[in-house]
Parts: structure tokens; C-alpha cells; sequence
């Protein structure tokens, strides 16, 4: 994947990097930032304490969707232990527009249970 730069920098990258991590924090979406092919604990660990909030949903092997946490392509056994670096305080569980809301929702609690401990 290709990223779009502004003065041979990834805007996201460059947002982070000139503003003040007391002033301006992220809402993070797991799936897209895989997608996007950037590893959120790398991210985290670059910018700790900047991503109170994710968004948790998981992304299928071929990376073209969304999928229910947990029956996807992504580590968040690795994530979650990587918590407190990210200095996420709140999550939220979301599946954009799945065929069954409360199947997805369902698998998604379970699996994170499991994951979570």
C-alpha cells in the first residue's frame, strides 16, 4: 500500500509528531489502521498515551471487510496487552453494516472475553 505524503511525510505521522500529546488524542479503528498496514503497537509504542479510544472490530484475511472480533486477521491478545501504552481508556465494539447485527455483536463479546481473560 501506498501512502499519500505532504513534504515526504504520512500527514497522520506528521499530525502526531508536531502537535502535543497533552492536547490532542486519537481515535483509533484497528481494523482500517491494519488495513492501512500499519501495526498498532508499533504506533503505539511511537506515540504513547495519545489513543484513549478505539474502535474494535476485526478485518478478513484478504483485508476487504470488516469481521467480527475474533474470526479475523488481527492479534488483539497483542493489542490489548499493549493498552496501557496506547493509554486507551475506553472501547468500542462495532462491525460496519454486517449481515447480522446481533450475530456479529454476539461473536465479538465472546471472543473478546476470551481474548481479555
Amino acid at each position: 500500500m501506498e501512502f499519500k505524503t505532504v513534504e515526504g511525510e504520512i500527514p497522520y505521522h506528521k499530525l502526531l509528531s508536531e502537535t502535543s500529546a497533552d492536547n490532542v488524542k486519537m481515535e483509533l479503528d484497528l481494523c482500517w489502521v491494519t488495513k492501512a498496514g500499519v501495526d498498532p503497537v508499533e504506533l503505539f509504542a511511537k506515540h504513547p498515551g495519545r489513543f484513549p479510544l478505539w474502535h474494535v472490530k476485526d478485518i478478513d484475511k484478504d483485508m476487504t471487510g470488516p469481521q467480527p472480533v475474533g474470526t479475523g486477521i488481527i492479534d488483539f491478545k497483542r493489542i490489548f496487552a499493549n493498552a496501557s501504552t496506547a493509554g486507551m481508556q475506553h472501547f468500542f465494539v462495532e462491525h460496519d453494516m454486517p449481515a447480522d447485527p446481533f450475530a456479529s455483536i454476539t461473536t465479538s463479546f465472546n471472543n473478546l472475553k476470551t481474548i481479555m481473560g
